[in-house]
């Protein structure tokens, strides 16, 4: 199945930058500063000709192994782990990994389901 991938540096500018928007005060980076790097999972939609009209954000879940930290050299994978049709219904499931060298540091799961229209098979 198709995947994608990208390599960042976590700059001090980007975190104070999400801390801000997000109203978080804290010294450290923030747990929720990982869904900063979901814009892989769109391009993965986008290649499965997903009608966003029809699209269902079901569950979102992050396992956190490890901090991310300010000069984190990041490498995102994401990748489609399940796509399944049921009943006119696309069920999606999107996997994102989060790691510096070989250390995984989070891993995220997104669930939807896509309405198909009738007559339509992908």
């Amino acid at each position: 199945m198709k995947s994608y991938s990208q390599k960042v540096v976590v700059t001090e500018e980007e975190v104070q930058g999400f801390q801000k928007a997000t109203l978080t005060q804290t010294s450290e980076v923030p747990l929720t500063f990982s869904t900063k790097y979901r814009d892989q999972e769109f391009e993965l939609l986008r290649s499965l000709n997903v009608d966003f009209h029809e699209l269902l954000h079901l569950e979102q879940g992050y396992q956190y192994l490890e901090p991310i930290k300010v000069g984190d050299s990041l490498e995102i994978s994401s990748r489609i782990s399940e796509n399944k049709i049921k009943k006119n219904m696309q069920f999606i499931t999107l996997e994102t990994l989060i790691s510096s060298g070989s250390q995984i540091k989070v891993i995220s799961e997104s669930k939807m389901v896509v309405r198909m229209k009738e007559g339509i098979e992908k």
